[in-house]
């Protein structure tokens, strides 16, 4: 396998001083999950957030497919979909329009196919007419990801993806979350549920004060 995201020595450090990532070095294998692990306010949204270009890193470099973030953004950010944390979606919008609106901020011309094979993947579909206020928590997470697939991304980061959902909606999501790996796509997601690590990815990072501690396979690390 190729690697799809490399970061080298990227730190982040705040104006008010709180230095957020600390020369975190990570590899990315093309079409693996791995899992960034690590309690509340360790870094991960940061790193997150400077690779898909949110806030600029302060020192180090990193490449997503090859461009580099800062200097070939528009080309790192086509490759990327970024599913948030917090749901914002415009509630009185119908989840099609919702969709095919965010494919359109990626430059991309209208393809009808690739939002209902989107919509479909994510069980979406009979939703389609529905406003989005109408949908359940779970299913208003899955729009984000549906706005997040929409323009084709090979790299999808999700930030704590199942924050907040019961156990049995967090079960679904690890499932279309194993489904979208199967269709290649490279998977970074945060979480602090080491359950949420071990189900889905296929290598763990821990990070801790903005420094990744280890990387580890996720058999070789639940054994240890």
């Amino acid at each position: 396998m190729s690697t799809i995201v490399r970061v080298q020595n990227l730190g982040k450090t705040f104006k008010d001083g709180v230095q957020a990532l600390r020369d975190v070095s990570l590899d990315i294998e093309e079409g693996e999950i791995i899992a960034l692990l690590g309690p509340n306010g360790a870094g991960k949204t940061t790193l997150i957030s400077a690779l898909c270009g949110i806030t600029t890193p302060t020192s180090g470099r990193a490449e997503v497919g090859g461009h580099d973030i800062v200097t070939g953004y528009r080309g790192a950010r086509a490759m990327i979909g970024l599913v948030p944390q917090e749901i914002a979606l415009e509630p009185f919008e119908k989840v099609i329009n919702t969709v095919e609106f965010s494919r359109g901020l990626f430059g991309k011309p209208r393809d009808n196919a690739v939002v209902e094979r989107v919509l479909r993947q994510l069980s979406l579909w009979d939703k389609r007419a529905n406003r989005t206020r109408e949908l359940s928590g779970g299913m208003k997470r899955r729009v984000l990801i549906a706005k997040a697939l929409c323009h084709e991304p090979r790299v999808l980061f999700l930030d704590e993806p199942t924050a907040g959902v019961d156990v049995e909606l967090r079960r679904d999501m690890w499932e279309v979350v194993r489904g979208l790996k199967e269709q290649g796509v490279t998977i970074i997601l945060t979480t602090h549920y080491l359950e949420e690590a071990e189900a889905m990815a296929d290598r763990i990072a821990v990070i801790n004060k903005g420094e990744i501690l280890l990387v580890e396979e996720k058999a070789a690390l639940m054994q240890r």
